[in-house]
């Protein structure tokens, strides 16, 4: 059988052979015979013979197997793979989920300082407020020949207003009304500096002076940036003298003809570094006269608009409302400021001080009044 043994089987008078378990494959069996004689075919017979393999056996199976391998073996790798991103997705959720609890935390501290700052500075503002409103007079002068009344609107940051009265044994009157630039601790220390120099020097009657005298001890106190305005009136048996450092003018409603005046006195800051000496203007008051002081915050104040009030509507108002007590007269004023800003904030103090000059019988009732009170 060629392809399984090359050598030759005797098999004597049989005439068959048994191959088993034949490997799968291509085999040649070849047949010699001889006759009684003894004689050999020497060509003999040939048969070729084909073994298929069971079908698990086959190419075809092999290749199945290898393609099924090679599934497998993507498989695993694709699960060692998908196992691998699945882990790696958990650690950066965990990334993630660490990183947004710092920062969480980070906004939770920043939140916690950003309120300690509030808390901070709404402290250092009340404080301010009540620095600022501790320098103003408890209550206005009440005085036989004039009727007194004033305001003061705080806005929303503190500003830097101030009013104050001197009286002296003359019986003169001295107002002052003052605006300190800027805004917070800053404007109470200039408002606390010029409240000093006035409870010291206020009720000399020379204004000129006073405000020269200011000037001089501000500057050499090097508050850096910080000015102070004021407008300073000295009122003595209905004559008034006035001067202004770098404020509104001063208004004067002239009950006989029902017109405002306004009385232009000019002057720098107090505390600039420019020093030029101050003027002085003096004019006399009838019954019924009424003065208005004031700083520029009322003037300035804006409504949605972003429009100025300005001073022709001030002036207005003032002029309508002249014939009125001088507490009437502010509530038009404040009103009027209300209307025209129109909920918009404040952005700085308005101080208003209206005085009134009576008539001669109401001077004499309010002196017999006082006479009577001290008897």
């Amino acid at each position: 059988m060629e392809g399984l043994n090359n050598n030759w089987i005797e098999i004597g008078s049989r005439r068959y052979v048994m191959f088993t378990t034949l490997p799968s494959g291509e085999y040649v069996l070849r047949v010699r015979g001889s006759n009684s004689d003894g004689i050999w075919n020497e060509e003999g017979a040939s048969l070729k013979i084909f073994m298929r393999p069971p079908w698990w056996k086959t190419q075809w199976a092999f290749a199945l197997y290898a393609l099924l391998a090679v599934g497998v073996f993507a498989s695993v790798l694709l699960l060692v793979r998908e196992r691998e991103r699945e882990k790696a997705q958990v650690q950066q959720a965990r990334l993630r989920a660490n990183a947004a609890e710092i920062q969480a935390k980070l906004v939770a501290t920043e939140a916690e300082a950003i309120q300690a700052e509030n808390r901070r500075k709404t402290k250092e503002l009340e404080d301010a407020r009540r620095l600022q409103l501790s320098m103003l007079p408890e209550s206005v002068p009440e005085r036989p020949d004039c009727e007194i009344a004033v305001c003061m609107h705080p806005a929303t940051e503190v500003g830097g207003d101030y009013f104050d009265f001197g009286e002296s044994k003359d019986g003169s009157l001295v107002v002052a009304v003052g605006d300190a630039t800027g805004h917070g601790t800053r404007a109470g220390i200039m408002v606390a500096v010029m409240k000093g120099l006035f409870s010291t020097l206020g009720e000399d009657p020379d204004l000129k002076g006073f405000l020269s005298q200011c000037d001089r001890i501000l500057r050499n106190m090097n508050l850096e940036s910080m000015l102070m305005a004021m407008t300073l009136i000295h009122l003595q048996q209905g004559r008034v003298r006035a001067s202004v450092a770098a404020m509104p003018p001063v208004f004067l409603f002239r009950s006989a003809s029902g017109k405002v005046e306004t009385i232009p006195v000019g002057g720098m800051f107090l505390g600039s570094c420019i020093s030029l000496p101050y003027e002085e203007v003096s004019f006399d008051l009838s019954p019924g006269d009424v003065i208005l002081l004031m700083t520029d915050g009322l003037v300035e104040l804006h409504n949605p608009n972003d429009e100025m009030l300005d001073f022709p509507r001030v002036l207005e108002c003032f002029e309508k409302a002249a014939a009125l007590p001088p507490r009437v007269i502010i509530e038009r004023l404040v009103a009027l400021a209300d209307d025209w800003r129109q909920g918009r904030p404040q952005n700085d103090d308005i101080s208003l001080v209206v005085i009134r000059m009576k008539s001669p019988a109401a001077a004499s009732r309010s002196g017999l009044s006082d006479r009577t009170g001290q008897g």
